[in-house]
């Protein structure tokens, strides 16, 4: 019994060493959120949305806003957040609120691909993407959100029919999703495939109160 409650210790310890150990030398703070509370400037980065237009750091500013790094044949995680901001959009309905995917794989994920990934919530959501995987690497990283592209079988076509595709392979990312402040700064991060809405509005709804 001491065994097994040693081994589910060190296992909560590794996952949570394992979240924070891209923002080590990031002042935390200690606010009771869901997300790990930082305060980080957003990195200077460019890329186009899918209609060609830049948006850079610059264009976080002037509101809220939640930023995540996905692509079309993730293994669920990506999906899952996804459905998971979809949820929150709508319950933050009136509430000045932005939404940025970043699409880690240029070379499968074309706008039109994106665009039936994310669905009904496409329209509100701005997309971006680079023009090599490398490009969008180097983006990540200065998120500390780092991400490689490997080996992988039985990638799914993102129709959600399970159909097999050519060049197969799979990126492992971390799949952060960060809440960015008016003031293009990182407030806070979050992880994982069980996100809640709920508690993630109540985050923003948190901060705003403390902004005032």
């Amino acid at each position: 019994m001491r065994v097994q409650l040693a081994f589910v210790c060190l296992f909560a310890f590794s996952v949570g060493y394992a979240f924070a150990l891209p923002f080590l030398g990031t002042p935390f703070t200690g606010h009771d959120f869901y997300g790990r509370s930082i305060h980080l400037a957003a990195p200077e980065f460019t890329l186009e949305d899918l209609d060609g237009r830049a948006f850079g750091q610059a264009d976080l500013t002037g509101t809220w806003t939640y930023l995540m790094f996905g692509y079309v044949d993730c293994d669920g995680l990506c999906q899952s957040q996804v459905l998971v901001l979809h949820q929150l959009r709508q319950a933050l309905a009136g509430e000045a609120t932005r939404f940025v995917f970043i699409a880690m794989d240029p070379v499968r994920d074309t706008p039109e691909r994106l665009r039936q990934f994310l669905g009904g919530g496409a329209d509100d959501t701005r997309v971006l993407r680079g023009a090599t995987m490398g490009a969008v690497q180097a983006v990540a990283r200065a998120w500390r959100a780092g991400f490689s592209r490997g080996p992988g079988t039985g990638v799914r076509d993102g129709t959600g029919t399970g159909t097999a595709i050519g060049n197969e392979y799979r990126i492992d990312h971390p799949g952060f999703v960060y809440l960015v402040d008016p003031g293009g700064v990182i407030r806070l991060v979050y992880a994982g495939r069980a996100l809640r809405a709920d508690r993630l509005r109540a985050d923003l709804l948190s901060l705003k109160q403390q902004s005032f």
